[in-house]
């Protein structure tokens, strides 16, 4: 699976925008040169322009009048767009984080890892798990990829918030908007002695709305990244980590430690944020000072002070503590936990970094499978089976309702993913002496619970698998059961009409209270 080359929409966006400005750039260029910045003529001519002294070409004169009627702005715009786009394009080939080799080889270490969903042979050998749990304990306590993608898109915010102020202001000099500074002030078209006109300002502002449109998408694009990267479960593409907070083993306990907390959240962001741009800069000069204005300790005589031997002394046996509401024999009983979790959060871990970015590409229920498959503890879709217990056998009609058991929580997240297209569906049909027997149609749609005609004393096999989005998630083990020709009192007695699969599918051997169920 190419993992590697996997990126968000919004950073394949934010490309597109930068070619988009470029463009609009060398397009105001090309007017720029190809026609001319001002024509003026003679103020007289402005009442007279039939007569034989106006019709002339002014282009001198118009070449003299545009450093005294011309603003900055109406000279310079396409340098702007043209220098924001080289940053753009700059930012886009720096090895911040696309093209970082340190990032670019944790992608590499989770793509090794990735067959584990899909049940490869390999992922069996024991050596292949140790190496797949150091993988998974190293990307689950570094913030690499976090740190850099906030660096990336930190940058480009300030390069996008500024090029749209800019390319704002700009846009409604071209509108005649006065603004509160000289560098912006109105174009002048005519004084004492001239009458002049730009034949282009009407290009101008149609080219100035379009960048001032496409850089403030851009620059709100940019945002929706910046919020990516500050991981708040649920919000900006970061559904991984809010289902990571929900996901618990076969003992009741979280599996990974997220901070659901929003204010801790954006608490914890910036002080991350203050300690990359301030701090950690500082204390960088200050090791850099150290190394470079360092002086070795002055141990001239050393050799000849004799060593004095120290004196060992006891430590004093500390006092018994007792706890808080005993007499010392009396101890309460704490709780402890059998999953100890890091005292780091996981939301800004490489882990859940990398399953966000995937998410784009890669269908969720891909990434949950996989993500049960990762821990022992954690109950596998694998582990679905048939319930004998529920699927009823209604004499009456002879027809055989299947269910099947939870599959924990992984089956919970599932559902919820699936909510908008109907929650997971149960694909099965039963295989007996006539061939194949398909599952009654449902009004409803797709079902959990299939619904097939049989005739007893006759031996079936069922065949079942779970489906979500349209594709085969987990293939379930076959089941059989023969169910009898007449089913005995004892069941008429207990069940009515309405007998449990288990009813017909215990063997001989099992235990007494097994075989009369007892105490159901």
């Amino acid at each position: 699976m190419g993992v590697l080359v996997l990126k968000r929409t919004g950073d394949k966006l934010d490309a597109v925008f930068a070619v988009a400005v470029f463009i609009l750039g060398l397009a105001v260029f090309g007017i720029y040169l190809g026609a001319a910045r001002l024509t003026c003529v003679p103020t007289s001519c402005q009442g007279r322009p039939s007569s034989a002294n106006c019709a002339r070409d002014w282009v001198y004169l118009s070449g003299q009048c545009e450093q005294t009627f011309l603003a900055y702005p109406d000279t310079n715009f396409h340098y702007l767009l043209l220098l924001a786009s080289a940053l753009f394009f700059g930012l886009l080939g720096s090895p911040i984080f696309y093209g970082n080799p340190a990032c670019t080889e944790l992608f590499a270490s989770f793509s090794s890892i990735w067959k584990l969903k899909n049940n490869d042979p390999a992922t069996k050998d024991v050596e292949w798990k140790r190496k797949m749990h150091l993988i998974l304990d190293q990307l689950k306590s570094s913030s690499t990829l976090t740190k850099n993608y906030s660096l990336y898109h930190g940058l480009g915010l300030v390069i996008d918030g500024l090029s749209f102020l800019l390319v704002s202001l700009y846009t409604l000099h071209f509108f005649d908007f006065s603004l509160p500074t000289s560098y912006f002030a109105v174009t002048k078209t005519q004084d004492d002695n001239f009458v002049c006109d730009m034949p282009n300002k009407n290009l101008f502002q149609w080219f100035g709305a379009a960048a001032t449109l496409v850089l403030l998408v851009k620059t709100v694009n940019r945002l929706l990244s910046v919020g990516f990267a500050v991981a708040f479960p649920g919000l900006f593409g970061r559904n991984m980590v809010l289902y990571a907070d929900e996901i618990v083993d076969k003992n009741e306990e979280n599996v990974y430690h997220i901070q659901n907390n929003p204010v801790a959240v954006l608490y914890h962001a910036l002080t991350a944020t203050l300690h990359m741009v301030i701090i950690a800069p500082l204390l960088k000069l200050k090791n850099f000072f150290q190394f470079y204005c360092h002086k070795l300790a002055d141990d001239t005589g050393a050799d000849d002070k004799g060593y004095r031997t120290l004196e060992v002394v006891e430590p004093a046996q500390p006092a018994e503590d007792h706890a808080a509401g005993t007499n010392g024999f009396a101890t309460p009983v704490e709780i402890k936990r059998i999953r100890q979790l890091p005292t780091s959060y996981h939301n800004w871990s490489d882990l859940f970094f990398i399953m966000d970015v995937m998410s784009g590409g890669v269908d969720i229920c891909d990434i949950l499978i996989f993500i049960s498959k990762t821990d022992d503890l954690i109950p596998v879709m694998d582990d679905k089976k048939v319930d004998v217990h529920l699927s009823r056998l209604d004499v009456a009609t002879n027809t055989l309702t299947v269910s099947y058991t939870n599959a924990g929580i992984i089956e919970k997240l599932l559902d919820v993913e699936l909510y908008s297209s109907g929650g997971l569906s149960i694909l099965a049909w039963l295989e007996g002496p006539t061939g194949r027997i398909e599952a009654n149609p449902n009004e409803s749609g797709p079902t959990k619970n299939p619904t097939f005609p049989i005739f007893m004393g006759t031996s079936y096999e069922l065949i079942s698998a779970v489906f979500g989005n349209g594709k085969m998630l987990v293939r379930l083990p076959n089941f059989a059961f023969h169910p009898p020709q007449e089913l005995k009192a004892r069941h008429k007695k207990k069940y009515g009409l309405n007998v449990p699969l288990v009813a017909f599918t215990q063997t001989e051997g099992r235990p007494l209270s097994l075989n009369f169920d007892i105490g159901r």
